[in-house]
């Protein structure tokens, strides 16, 4: 226990603020996710949607349970223990609302991770190499003076 400025007993917060903050955003759908673009900025290029990992649309579930990037945290917290899978198609998210162990498993794993806390940019535009500034052929002048 840490005392205040006055003396009182205070409980440091297991999570920080962007984590409770994220997981309320889950649970209303609100959260950094490529649907929420798709629903609330449409004017957004389609690279916005994407998960840097490849995924088209960059959803809750896809973050939670499939996104490779996350995989290491999402076994060390059994995330994708049989208790979560599958997953309701109707309401994603209120498999880790519905018990105390979910929404702990939750809270871990976007503390660990800080997912779904910022908007993520989906994975960069491919530039085929010929584009980037390389040239199969080689195109140059030689300043007057000088020999080869």
């Amino acid at each position: 226990m840490v005392r205040d400025a006055n003396g009182n007993k205070t409980r440091t917060p297991k999570y920080t603020r962007r984590t409770t903050s994220t997981a309320l955003q889950i649970a209303v759908d609100h959260a950094f996710t490529g649907t929420y673009v798709q629903r609330f900025r449409t004017n957004d290029p389609p690279e916005n949607t994407s998960c840097p990992c490849g995924e088209t649309v960059r959803s809750t579930e896809h973050i939670l349970l499939h996104c490779p990037r996350f995989v290491r945290p999402q076994i060390s917290h059994t995330i994708l223990s049989t208790a979560f899978c599958p997953i309701n198609p109707l309401y994603p998210n209120t498999d880790f609302f519905s018990t105390r162990t979910g929404e702990k498993k939750l809270c871990r794993f976007l503390q660990e991770t800080g997912a779904l806390s910022w908007p993520d940019s989906g994975p960069p535009p491919y530039v085929p190499p010929e584009s980037a500034g390389f040239s199969a052929r080689f195109e140059f002048t030689l300043e007057p003076g000088i020999d080869l």
